[in-house]
């Protein structure tokens, strides 16, 4: 009995923690999203680079170009 009531205080205990910073889990999550969309713009922009570079290098070395 003991440890199904130490389980439930802690469940609620948890679960009123979440409800209270629910706000600043919100911005969290939206700081979250704005970080992975800057890394996916840095990693379209350096996979750009990357074709560039390889086409300039075939380009430079293909004797039919």
């Amino acid at each position: 009995m003991t440890i199904g009531a130490a389980v439930v205080t802690g469940a609620v205990y948890a679960g009123l923690s979440i409800w209270d910073n629910r706000e600043k889990i919100a911005e969290f999550g939206g700081k979250v999203a704005d970080g992975v969309d800057r890394a996916n713009d840095a990693i379209k922009k350096g996979a750009g680079k990357l074709a560039d570079g390889a086409k300039n290098l075939v380009s430079k070395y293909n004797p039919f170009d």
